[in-house]
């Protein structure tokens, strides 16, 4: 319980846990829509994962992330406060904001991979 508790401490972790509220999501989408580094990303999610909030699944070179079913069925007033009080924030509403875009405009991993890629 310490664990947990000490991994949904971070407000980036809080964001990740939030957006990750509509499903699964390569850690190159997460980066793209926090606006964050990969490494930080990948970070943090590894303290969500030891927690038991997360889990992750490879395909080919990629990790994707989604909330543990599990997790959420044990935890359930919890990830309901946690996702109430997360809309009232200015960060993740926005956060929020950058996804519902980022899901109308069809994109994906593959697009972001490019963007990323060609700033480089």
């Amino acid at each position: 319980m310490v664990e947990m508790l000490k991994a949904l401490a971070d407000g980036n972790r809080l964001r990740i846990v939030n957006i990750l509220f509509n499903g699964e999501l390569c850690v190159c989408e997460i980066e793209y829509l926090l606006g964050m580094t990969q490494t930080n990303v990948s970070r943090h999610l590894n303290k969500l994962r030891i927690a038991g909030i997360v889990e992750r699944k490879k395909q080919a070179q990629y990790i994707h992330y989604r909330l543990d079913e599990a997790f959420i069925g044990e935890n359930a007033g919890l990830m309901n406060y946690i996702k109430n009080k997360a809309a009232l924030l200015p960060c993740p509403k926005k956060d929020m904001e950058n996804y519902k875009k980022y899901r109308e405009s069809g994109s994906g991993c593959e697009q972001i991979r490019k963007m990323v890629r060609g700033n480089k």
